[in-house]
């Protein structure tokens, strides 16, 4: 049998795009970390689609179901209602494999804590088969089945890994036996869930024979749909669901998405709570009002590619053509107040962020911050110092680091660390090592090196994996990309357009290192386009940093030549070769 492949998320769903095969799923899992797989598996294909898409969108090849997952969410519930709504379901699967004939039915079924609800996992009990439309297969089928449960059978879906963390509750993924479900206490399993290491092994699921009837998805209309405004036609999925009623098993469901359109319309949340209190009739005030409040705070956001609205889903819809050209209709539209209240957010945190203030280094006359979520490029020309002076700043303040050294092998990177800490040539740091055992490398040990150019996507799994405050790309031309781009300066572009990604998504600060390109170097005129290959520089950059100065001289400046929010910086140091030192010409510095 042909290998399998899985996408793997880890720390946050958000970093995905990292294809394994199924087999090494065990060797991502580490302990605190949370770590999401894709719903399916797959062949081959979705490694040659990741090359060049380097995300599963527009996937056309084969889904594979190596077992059926279904989730029972937590969402608004409380951990006991929850864990009653799990029982249900439960009760739900057990009648349905008996109607099946099935016999020793405990054997069919493996139930998880997922961290905060409940997932149920069973054999392929319907027969599914590999195909180019499997998802859409299950979704029907088991939407027909299992109405209750939450639908997470699209494409895309991740869902966590047994055994590793839920990063919000704090708890793990843990098996558990139909007893501890039908018996036990919301309290009981969260002590349990608290405590992976103390449960067994799940049960290996059986292989059966088809025992259950597929429901094949209804033909898609062949002919052209013509799309006519129509002032009725305005998100009829949220229509449709407030038109079915208060049904029990998916009024939480149904009244989140709900109140989430009616925010999103503008509606105030005191009207809002007035309709869902007359809609859900079978929920008490303080129910309905903690689904409005939860909502407007903006804990929860619907749109188009939700499975629960996907399934109320009409081709009337006036948001209907975006979505067939994978547009959707939760685009981030902000209101002023909105907007304030994000910036507010962001002013009153700006304190507890791990940022770097240069102020703390060099006597300046303003801050000049590096925040997380920025790309700062440092360029400069061959011999000015522009690798030595990052790397001072990374000794200066001590922060976790991430640093490529793509262009230095491991033992000339150390040694030179080394030397900027200690303030010691390079003969004395030799000198120390070849008679004496004592180690230096605490001076450092906020530091972690990577020295093998990495491609993006293995960048995005170190810096989800190591959780650094700084990640250094030095330099930012030597790393890989997925797909061959012959053109250099198209290749810059992705490689920059990338790692700002990776800096906004992981939140990280990144400080890339570029050669200048060989107009500039002669003239030795330094602007924000003098980046090596790439415009991109110019424009995705929230910072450029130059290092300058003449090569017969010590003196080195270090000036912004772009800043996107802040002060500009201009200071003027020595450079020490012998040491890598820089060092701000004046004596004085803030304390």
């Amino acid at each position: 049998m042909a290998d399998k492949y899985v996408e793997i998320a880890l720390g946050h769903p958000k970093n995905r795009g990292v294809v394994i095969p199924l087999p090494e799923l065990s060797r991502h899992m580490i302990d605190g970390q949370p770590l999401f797989r894709s719903y399916y598996s797959f062949d081959e294909e979705l490694v040659e689609h990741f090359k060049v898409r380097k995300t599963i969108k527009n996937y056309h090849g084969k889904y594979y179901l190596d077992r059926i997952i279904f989730d029972i969410d937590k969402g608004s519930e409380n951990s006991e209602n929850c864990l009653e709504n799990s029982k249900q379901f439960l009760n739900s699967l057990i009648q349905r494999l008996e109607e099946a004939e099935v016999e020793n039915v405990e054997n069919y079924i493996q139930p998880w804590f997922s961290g905060r609800g409940y997932h149920y996992s069973i054999p392929n009990v319907f027969g599914f088969v590999p195909s180019n439309d499997l998802p859409k297969i299950v979704k029907r089928t088991l939407e027909e089945y299992f109405p209750e449960a939450d639908h997470i059978y699209d494409g895309a879906r991740l869902i966590r890994v047994g055994f590793t963390i839920n990063e919000k509750s704090k708890l793990y993924k843990i098996p558990l036996d139909i007893p501890e479900i039908l018996y036990g206490t919301a309290e009981e399993i969260e002590m349990l869930a608290s405590k992976p290491e103390e449960r067994p092994a799940p049960i290996p699921l059986l292989e059966p024979e088809s025992l259950l009837e597929i429901v094949e998805p209804k033909e898609e209309e062949s002919e052209v749909v013509i799309h006519e405004f129509n002032p009725s036609a305005v998100v009829t999925c949220v229509q449709k669901m407030y038109a079915e009623g208060d049904v029990k098993g998916s009024r939480h469901t149904k009244a989140l998405r709900i109140a989430s359109y009616m925010l999103r319309s503008g509606i105030p949340i005191d009207a809002t709570k007035v309709m869902l209190q007359h809609w859900a009739k079978s929920l008490d005030t303080a129910e309905t009002n903690r689904i409005t409040d939860d909502t407007y705070r903006g804990v929860y956001r619907y749109g188009c590619f939700d499975a629960i609205m996907d399934k109320y889903c009409d081709v009337k819809c006036i948001y209907y053509p975006m979505k067939e050209k994978r547009q959707d209709m939760l685009m981030p539209v902000m209101s002023a107040s909105e907007m304030e209240s994000k910036y507010v957010e962001r002013i009153r945190n700006l304190d507890r962020l791990p940022r770097i203030n240069l102020a703390d280094i060099y006597l300046l006359e303003q801050n000049f911050w590096m925040n997380p979520g920025e790309m700062i490029i440092v360029i400069g020309d061959t011999g000015m110092g522009k690798t030595a002076w990052v790397q001072n700043l990374v000794v200066e303040n001590k922060v976790r680091t991430l640093w490529l050294s793509l262009e230095m092998p491991v033992d000339l990177m150390y040694r030179r660390f080394l030397q900027i800490a200690r303030g010691e040539t390079k003969e004395e740091i030799d000198a120390h090592y070849k008679v004496s055992d004592n180690a230096w490398s605490k001076l450092i040990e906020h530091i972690n090196c990577v020295t093998i150019p990495p491609k993006i996507e293995q960048i995005r799994r170190l810096v989800a994996e190591t959780q650094p405050t700084m990640l250094v790309v030095d330099t930012i031309d030597c790393v890989r990309v997925s797909k061959y781009i012959h053109d250099s300066m198209f290749k810059m572009d992705e490689i920059i357009a990338e790692i700002r990604d990776i800096a906004t998504t992981q939140h990280v600060i990144v400080v890339g290192v570029s050669h200048t390109t060989k107009a500039d170097s002669r003239t030795g005129a330094l602007d924000v386009h003098s980046g090596k290959h790439s415009s991109s520089i110019a424009q995705k950059a929230d910072q450029v940093i130059a290092v300058e100065g003449l090569r017969n001289s010590i003196a080195r400046k270090i000036t912004s030549k772009k800043t996107r929010d802040g002060n500009g910086l201009n200071i003027v140091c020595n450079f020490t070769p012998d040491t890598f030192r820089f060092k701000q010409e004046t004596t004085e510095r803030r304390n």
